[in-house]
Order: structure tokens, then sequence, then C-alpha cells
């Protein structure tokens, strides 16, 4: 597998994820949610950024959703869930939102 070098707009490459996850892509089968993460995660117009990542979430949430009383998946569940960390650090890195993560109430 060869993963790119990572820049500024994309510190963990979804090869990375998938890896640590302890999968490779066509290991998943239904997984067409890694492709708007990767679109989100090359983007570098600031102005498209904030699309391309409601776009992944909308299709990460949908695939969710299928998954969710499925007994098996369980792989695909920890890739999502990093997938969406990786979309956390777009949104508080890349477009200054709030990081929800450091919020103490």
């Amino acid at each position: 597998m060869r993963i790119k070098k990572a820049t500024h707009f994309e510190q963990v490459p979804l090869e990375v994820v998938l890896q640590v996850a302890n999968l490779h892509e066509d290991e998943l089968p239904h997984a067409d949610w890694h492709v708007p993460l990767r679109e989100a995660q090359a983007e570098t117009d600031p102005r498209r950024i904030h699309e391309k990542v409601m776009e992944a979430e909308s299709v990460i949430f949908k695939r969710s959703q299928e998954l969710a009383n499925a007994s098996d998946g369980h792989a695909e569940r920890v890739a999502i869930k990093q997938g969406l960390d990786e979309l956390l650090r777009i949104k508080t890195e890349t477009l200054n939102w709030p990081d929800i993560r450091k919020r103490q109430d």
C-alpha cells in the first residue's frame, strides 16, 4: 500500500486510518464514504473545504445508519470513527471551528 505524504490539509491520510484499523479499501465493499473523506482531506480551497467536509459527514452518517443494526462491520465502524476524527480535525484546524473535545461542562 502506498501512503502519500501528508500536507497541511491532510494530516492523517485515509490510507493511514485504514491501516490503523487493520483494513484495506477493498475490504470495505460498501464504504463509499472514503471517497468524500479523501476529497475533504485533499481540498485546498478554503471556500470549498466546508462543503467537502459536510458531504463526507453526510455519507458517513448514512453508512453508519446502515451499520447500526448489523452484527458485523466492527472494523468499518472503527475506520468510520477515525474518519470522523479526521473531519473534526479539519474543521478545527483548517476552518477554525471550536474544538468540542476541549470543552469542559
